[in-house]
């Protein structure tokens, strides 16, 4: 995968999300980036849920990418951990 020119979120700082990718403000919330992993330095199970989330969602990621984002989300009452890779637009 070559390279996609777009900036990094910034760790321990809070950015806007939106529920099933729908830009709608009833359905942001926040998430609070806690780690960036390049690719080459993800374990074995991070890679195979992974490779799982590609299977199930074959619409929405891509099949390489290069970061996977760690995240703790606050779009319900309780802190819930997400993790991003890229889309199969790029993002």
């Amino acid at each position: 995968m070559s390279k996609i020119d777009t900036k990094l979120p910034e760790l321990y700082k809070k950015y806007d999300c939106y529920d099933d990718g729908k830009i709608t403000e009833s359905r942001k919330y926040q998430v609070l980036i806690t780690d960036i992993i390049p690719f080459e330095e993800a374990d074995e199970d991070l890679i195979e849920a992974w490779k799982i989330a590609i299977i199930d969602y074959y619409w929405l990621y891509a099949t390489e990418t290069d970061y996977f984002i760690f995240a703790i989300s606050y779009e319900w009452w309780y802190p819930q951990v997400e993790i991003f890779a890229r889309t199969i637009d790029g993002d």
